[in-house]
């Protein structure tokens, strides 16, 4: 056997070792989560929508605390506080910024999850509209100037 190769492992170990972690994973029982949802599927900038926070056993959370966070994991992240949820587990949200947010939800030092979304713009943005046309403008024109130039040479 070559210097770079160690004896081989005792095989009835490492099997094992793979039965307890299968065994564990499925005696801890099915994972139950908090969660936060929101009425709508697609979320408008401007538009109000119903955040609802439940707790892992489907029960609404009262009082909890839910945060937006704008553009996260970016040098431009946005923190806003949402509101309070009621006796429904719900509050109302209303985007503020286009892109992707995450509502966060948290009572009492506890974490009751979060969910990502994404944000529409509420209408066409008007420097995109300006960044298309000059663009449209800038390949139509190149076109338009190579087709003449090769019309002028074959002649």
């Amino acid at each position: 056997m070559s210097r770079y190769f160690k004896q081989p492992t005792n095989r009835l170990a490492s099997i094992a070792g793979c039965i307890f972690v299968v065994a564990a994973t499925l005696l801890s029982g099915p994972f139950a989560s908090a969660e936060v949802s929101v009425s709508e599927e697609v979320l408008t900038r401007g538009r109000a929508v119903t955040a609802t926070v439940v707790d892992e056993s489907g029960a609404p959370v009262v009082d909890g605390v839910v945060r937006a966070l704008y553009f996260p994991n970016s040098k431009v992240e946005r923190e806003v506080e949402v509101g309070t949820t009621d006796a429904a587990g719900q509050v109302e949200w209303t985007p503020s910024h286009p892109g992707i947010a995450v509502l966060s939800a948290s009572s009492d030092d506890t974490s009751h999850g979060s969910s990502s979304y994404s944000v529409r713009f509420d209408g066409v943005p008007a420097s995109g509209l300006a960044v298309f046309v000059v663009a449209a403008t800038i390949l139509l024109g190149g076109l338009v100037f190579g087709i003449r130039r090769l019309q002028s040479e074959q002649r």
